[in-house]
């Protein structure tokens, strides 16, 4: 059984880049449902291509596409899109860490929700790197006037205003976070002894989304 999931995660696309993803892509019925701006839900068993296919929406993936169609793809699509990568073991952890927080229902539930919003700040910040790289040429001025909005919208303070830096900035409060988990698990019994959180782990995502797309376009 070891043996088959070690060969079964070899075809796996959920830890291959973007651009190697590219590299062997053929276009589908299924793809060219989801390059249209119309809601989708695309179900299918483990292995039947999922990842792969969203994965293609990138602009990472659709710049190191080689196919004949792909310069007509990537300039009709009428969509930015933003990968957001969520699994099974990361429900686990979320699970595992709900049940240590089993007599903190409050503090758990903050918890949960702020990994969540960090992890989608995380792959919107990597859809707007993707934007200036590969559509603006790496305009350096347009890149720090968006981070240094992005970092006021987050509540962030990054060392200097770019991506890197603000990407450094999220991982510190998942960082933070981890760290506010190990210290209630050890002193709290009670939700009213959990002191406060940084004041971004309190931002809700759908709303920290909708913010950060304006300074986009504002930068």
């Amino acid at each position: 059984m070891k043996h088959r999931e070690t060969l079964y995660d070899s075809f796996n696309a959920r830890n291959v880049p973007p651009k190697e993803v590219a590299k062997t892509f053929i276009v589908n019925d299924e793809f060219r449902c989801l390059i249209k701006n119309d809601p989708v839900i695309l179900m299918g068993p483990r292995g039947s291509g999922k990842t792969t296919l969203l994965k293609m929406l990138t602009l990472e993936a659709l710049h190191s596409w080689n196919a004949p169609e792909a310069k007509q793809i990537l300039t009709t699509i009428p969509f930015c899109a933003v990968y957001i990568p969520a699994d099974v073991h990361w429900k686990r952890q979320l699970a595992h860490t709900e049940k240590e927080l089993a007599e903190l229902p409050k503090f758990a539930r903050r918890v949960s929700e702020s990994a969540v919003t960090l992890n989608v700040l995380k792959s919107l910040l990597d859809a707007f790197e993707d934007r200036v790289r590969y559509e603006m040429a790496g305009d350096r001025e347009a890149e720090a006037a968006l981070c240094a909005a992005l970092a006021e919208c987050w509540f962030l303070k990054p060392r200097i205003p770019d991506f890197n830096s603000l990407r450094t900035a999220i991982d510190q409060m998942v960082n933070e976070l981890s760290a506010q988990i190990n210290l209630a698990i050890d002193r709290y019994r009670d939700d009213k002894d959990v002191p406060p959180l940084a004041r971004c782990l309190y931002l809700d995502y759908f709303a920290a989304t909708k913010v950060a797309c304006s300074a986009f376009q504002e930068a």
